[in-house]
């Protein structure tokens, strides 16, 4: 399912990022395994593109050999110490071994009402699915995974592809891809524009 001609590329959102991961770790106690928040927010990240056109944190997804995850939250969660990921993630979660503990809930200032209605849907579908049962949906309901091997330890997902997969036609996902540089385009705009107010 590669595609060379990669057009659709969100910046990721680290913000976002831990509005959702506190939802989830909320409702676990305040902490689960880095492995199910990963497949959580992956859930998230894939049903917010069949709905609206768009994700909710961005960046990059890639197969690897639990499923596909979000390749940014999987970079976030595994690093460990008291300053676990990046700047925002570590003010409010801390990796501890195999594990995502909650430190200080991110509040809700970034995700729309519609993208906190997808997070009740994913917990309510999957939250409590036995491990082996979420690794089955994960390798053979989503038809975007590819398996990795000894060789090639992870696979890019593009952002096409999983469209595709999603039931989207092409002129879909032109006006899709449209959409969303010309958003860039304009948030570009306008950090070039702040710039230059504060070197003013």
């Amino acid at each position: 399912m590669e595609n060379p001609n990669v057009t659709i590329q969100v910046q990721f959102d680290e913000r976002k990022a831990a509005e959702v991961a506190s939802f989830f770790l909320s409702r676990g106690r305040r902490s689960l395994s880095r492995w199910r928040l990963n497949k959580f927010m992956y859930l998230a990240e894939r049903e917010a593109w069949r709905r609206f056109g768009s994700p909710m944190c961005g960046g990059d997804y890639s197969s690897r050999q639990y499923g596909p995850v979000v390749s940014d939250v999987l970079d976030l969660t595994m690093e460990t110490g008291e300053t676990s990921g990046g700047e925002i993630w570590s003010k409010h979660f801390e990796n501890v071994g195999p594990d995502v503990y909650l430190r200080k809930p991110a509040k809700v200032a970034f995700l729309s009402q519609g993208e906190l209605d997808v997070l009740r849907s994913v917990f309510h579908d999957f939250g409590m699915m036995p491990k082996e049962k979420l690794t089955y949906h994960m390798h053979n309901k989503l038809l975007e995974y590819r398996q990795t091997t000894e060789r090639v330890k992870r696979w890019p997902i593009h952002v096409e592809d999983l469209l595709k997969v999603l039931g989207k036609s092409q002129d879909e996902i032109d006006q899709i891809a449209k959409r969303l540089n010309e958003a860039r385009e304009i948030e570009e705009s306008y950090r070039r524009l702040e710039s230059c107010g504060n070197t003013a």
